[in-house]
Parts: structure tokens; sequence; C-alpha cells
């Protein structure tokens, strides 16, 4: 495995312990977070709350830590591999305002914004023809709408999903690691010292589109290549691309 080791090209060290809980050691074919856990999918009558609840009480002895990548956010996931390709994933995700404990022994549940979220590649439920993207997103229990999970073009769906999420939930966890991750291709730029990236942050801030496409659109090109490269070691597993080129109406 070239997975990287140093816990700031990580996202998190919580997400570095799914990373290391999810890889097909010894070339595994089913893998679990939190490990062990089974019948781990919401059903279309549970609530975010119910689903959460009825999973650490049965699973994880009351305990919400061994699911918790952050302290507001909790991950569920099964994943089927054939020779180290992704064969099948079900990445279930819910982001809480307060932390996980708060959230699951809330005797008001309804009053703790939750987002549910959850990442489908299943070539055994293909549905109506082009309803099921693959893979796909679901923000709700079950059905429509399904969000082709368009991110990801090369079949690296783990960790662009998750790449997704640090970016509109954890925006300043994401960009420490998106500094780290993008140093060494940065710099091979020319006047590309460490201010660079602040400044760049700073225009997305104030909305200054010309200076990001005129004066940073090279410094950019070059984050992003640094950190599909980064997100390519953490994570090297992935789907068949060209069975989703085929399955997606807009690949």
């Amino acid at each position: 495995m070239s997975y990287i080791s140093q816990d700031e090209y990580y996202f998190s060290p919580g997400f570095n312990t799914f990373v290391l809980s999810t890889y097909p050691w010894e070339n595994l074919k089913k893998v679990s977070f939190p490990s062990g856990c089974h019948n781990l999918r919401i059903s279309s009558q549970e609530t975010p709350h119910n689903w959460f609840k009825r999973i650490v009480d049965e699973q994880l002895n009351g305990k919400t830590e061994p699911c918790a990548v952050e302290e507001n956010m909790a991950v569920f996931a099964k994943l089927v591999y054939d020779n180290g390709i992704i064969t099948y994933s079900n990445v279930q995700v819910i982001i809480v305002d307060d932390d996980l404990d708060i959230f699951y022994k809330s005797a008001s549940p309804a009053n703790i914004n939750a987002r549910y979220l959850r990442l489908d590649y299943d070539l055994s439920s293909l549905g109506e023809m082009f309803t099921h993207p693959h893979p796909h997103i679901h923000v709700t229990a079950d059905g429509v709408p399904r969000f082709d999970a368009y991110f990801s073009h090369n079949g690296n769906i783990i960790i662009d999903f998750f790449d997704f999420i640090y970016r509109n939930f954890f925006i300043d966890k994401w960009k420490e690691w998106a500094r780290n991750a993008s140093k060494s291709n940065m710099a091979s730029l020319e006047n590309a010292n460490s201010a660079v990236f602040d400044l760049i942050v700073d225009a997305f801030k104030a909305n200054q589109c010309d200076v990001l496409t005129s004066k940073y659109a090279n410094h950019i090109f070059h984050i992003k290549e640094g950190c599909r490269a980064v997100k390519e070691k953490i994570f090297p597993n992935k789907i068949n691309p060209d069975i989703t080129s085929v399955l997606c109406y807009d690949k």
C-alpha cells in the first residue's frame, strides 16, 4: 500500500483511522467501518437520529467514539473489493451541529441540525435507465434524488467523496490539508512562496474572479494537481471508471 503515513497529509487523524480501517489488507474482500459492524444501512422508515441511535446502541455498546471521524461527524461504511478494485460501496455520513454524543443522547433530536449523506455504488441495483448514476449520493434515507458523484472522474470515489465533505463542512481543515498536499507541487513555480496560498484563499473570499483567473491561474492549477496526487496516495483503491462512463448519463 502506498498510503502516506504523516497525519498532516490526511484531512484529520480521525480520517486517517477510517482509511487504515477500510483498506483491503491481505486482499480482504469485505471491510466495514467501524470494524465488525453490519446491517448499517438506514431504512426508509428511520430518521437519521433513530438510525444513528440504533447502530450505536446495538453494535457500539452505546459509544459514539468508534464511528466518530470528527467530533461532530460519524461514518458508517461497507466496501467490497475484487483484487483491490471497489465493486460495492455504501458510505453513510451524518454531520451534526453539536458533538455526536449530544446528538445521540438528545431527547429532542429534531432541534439539532443533522445532515445525512450516503455514497452508493451498487451494480446489482441499476434502477430505471440513467436514474441511478454510478456512483451517486443520497441526502435522504431512500429514493430520489440521486446526485451523480461527478467530482470523481478517475474512479477514486472514497477519497473524492470525503474531499467533497471536508470542503463543504470542514473548510478550515481542508485548507490546511490542501496547503500541505500542494506544497511540493507549488515549489516548482517562481514566486510561489508560502504566502501565495493565503493570497489565493483571500481572493476567493473577496470574489476576485479576475485575479484568480489571471494572476493565480497557474498556481491554482498546481494546487489542484498536488491535491490530486496526494489523494491517490491516501486511498489508491478505485472503482472501474470504464463501467461508470457507460452507466452515467452525463459522462
